[in-house]
């Protein structure tokens, strides 16, 4: 497969995806049959998928010289819950966070609604993407303020003026069928249009292509780069508290577009780009 071929435009699934034993590993993941089935039109995709393709998405972005980390899907549950496992810790260091210009975290919400959360350090942006267009949790910014707070580095520590900051909930980015099972498959299209720079005005129609262009993704793309099992982090037992303090009370929030872009989808796409000229 081109790995640059829009994902958005793919007709068919790769070779091998029906079989009865395919599968793939990748960073301790394993992509069961099961789990690979749930790219099947109408099925609602599993953490598996979700953290695999956050990761191909990272080595991808990686290899073009952005600057992005992908959280798996079992970080945002814990920093709901206010705890941060001593596992997650040793990540962060392994990773080196703080040298990352975006984070990518998809949120799971009310276990049966996926969402993404982009965190762009340059910009001193939280984007609150929701298919659904809802509202985000009411502590995940407050927490995740307080993890930065807990956490950051001195590089870190001159960017996270809150008062500075703003979480735009945009309204213009299109909407799932409920019944469609997408929610997954919005916050992976939303990814690969910030980390391909791909400005591609997407529906819920397209969905079924995008999931043909997943499938040949996880099946077919090998990561360039080595990364640390996830399946490490699920194995932390020793829990710390996040102190979320009141640092988030100042960040504005508004449903703008970000620095005047015509739509979310063009900053979305732009991202990549403005955050290149900024290195230059």
């Amino acid at each position: 497969m081109d790995f640059k071929q829009s994902l958005f435009k793919i007709d068919s699934y790769p070779v091998g995806f029906s079989m009865p034993h395919a599968n793939k590993h990748i960073a301790g993941i394993n992509l069961s049959k099961l789990s690979l089935e749930t790219l099947l039109p109408g099925k609602w995709i599993d953490d598996n998928i979700l953290n695999a393709f956050l990761l191909i998405a990272q080595d991808i972005a990686i290899n073009d010289e952005m600057k992005v980390l992908s959280f798996e899907t079992f970080f945002c549950e814990k920093l709901m819950l206010g705890i941060i496992s001593d596992g997650h810790k040793k990540w962060l260091a392994l990773n080196e966070i703080w040298t990352q210009d975006i984070w990518l975290i998809p949120i799971h919400i009310n276990s049966n609604h996926w969402t993404l959360l982009v965190v762009v350090f340059p910009h001193k942006i939280f984007l609150y993407l929701d298919s659904l267009k809802g509202q985000p949790p009411n502590q995940l910014i407050h927490n995740l303020c307080g993890f930065i707070e807990n956490y950051r580095d001195a590089r870190i520590r001159k960017l996270t003026r809150w008062q500075d900051w703003t979480l735009h909930v945009p309204i213009d980015i299109p909407v799932q069928n409920v019944s469609s099972g997408n929610c997954g498959i919005h916050v992976c299209a939303w990814v690969y249009i910030i980390i391909t720079g791909t400005a591609f005005q997407f529906s819920d129609m397209h969905m079924n292509c995008f999931r043909k262009g997943m499938a040949h993704w996880l099946l077919n793309y090998d990561l360039i780069r080595k990364v640390n099992s996830r399946e490490n982090l699920r194995t932390a037992l020793l829990e710390l508290p996040v102190n979320p303090g009141k640092i988030h009370r100042n960040i504005r929030q508004n449903s703008h577009i970000p620095f005047e872009f015509s739509s979310t989808l063009e900053y979305c796409s732009s991202i990549k780009t403005l955050l290149s000229a900024m290195r230059e």
